[in-house]
């Protein structure tokens, strides 16, 4: 872990396709934000501080890398800058999954969530590559979606927390 103990820890092992040993790793509190790797993990350089809870990332197969705290972000030259793509009003959501599609990389999906007992979250889609954002979250009997997955095979998108639940996209 970059910087000793550096809060929850989030996300699946994100490699770019064509630099193995490229990672990208998200954490949330005092050593929060995205932090990448070139050595396959023996060192690591923080690459985005701008939000200091990031709760997943997305890596997609062009090499864009997207991270989320309360807002969306895009980097697409390993980290070194990164874009915003959403300006979600203030409050206490934030984004927990990230999803793309691997054969439209315009296609993005993202749920946001508060923590606490209140049920508000939503599952959200981009068909543009996140300039525009459409709330999908319909019927899902559990707004708080942890986890987005996507399969391209059956074009459904999968959303879990407490249950899993599928929609066709």
């Amino acid at each position: 872990m970059p910087g000793g103990s550096a809060g929850a820890v989030r996300g699946r092992q994100l490699a770019q396709r064509h630099e193995p040993r490229r990672l990208f790793w998200a954490a949330c509190g005092d050593h929060g934000g995205i932090h990448r790797t070139e050595d396959g993990g023996e060192s690591w350089q923080q690459v985005f501080t701008a939000e200091s809870w990031v709760f997943d990332l997305h890596v997609a197969p062009d090499g864009a890398v997207y991270g989320g705290g309360r807002d969306l972000w895009r980097s697409t030259d390993h980290g070194a800058t990164w874009h915003k793509l959403t300006a979600f009003p203030a409050g206490d959501a934030v984004i927990v999954g990230l999803e793309g599609d691997p054969q439209d990389l315009n296609r993005l999906w993202l749920s946001r969530v508060t923590w606490g007992d209140g049920a508000r979250g939503g599952v959200f889609h981009s068909p543009d590559g996140g300039k525009a954002w459409l709330e999908i979250t319909g019927d899902l009997p559990y707004c708080k979606p942890l986890v987005l997955r996507y399969d391209p095979a059956t074009r459904d998108l999968w959303a879990g927390g407490v249950g899993l639940f599928r929609t066709r996209q």
